[in-house]
């Protein structure tokens, strides 16, 4: 098995709910009572979609390194967190950007 990791943006709705969002992952997204609840939740939804974008034969989306993330704290955003999302190494295959050329 091999690892991706993903950033998760944690953020806190107006009723005090914690919403985990995976950027790289498009429409990736759980609620949870607790930072660690919304990370949880946010994890197996992330493996489940990877999974079955595999399963599809496409590749892993790339994560971004923490350089591609927004610099700026977005004003409802509570933190930050890296989460892995386990995938055969099959199913990872470089990018164009990141393949030597010869």
């Amino acid at each position: 098995m091999y690892k991706v990791w993903y950033w998760t943006m944690v953020d806190r709705d107006s009723e005090g709910r914690f919403i985990a969002s995976i950027p790289d992952l498009v429409d990736v997204a759980a609620y949870g009572a607790t930072e660690r609840d919304a990370l949880a939740n946010v994890t197996q939804l992330a493996e489940e979609h990877v999974r079955a974008l595999v399963e599809r034969g496409q590749s892993a989306p790339r994560a971004s390194r923490a350089a591609e993330m927004p610099s700026a704290i977005r004003s409802k955003e509570f933190g930050r967190a890296l989460i892995p999302v386990e995938i055969g190494r099959a199913s990872v295959r470089p990018s164009a950007t990141h393949s030597a050329h010869h």
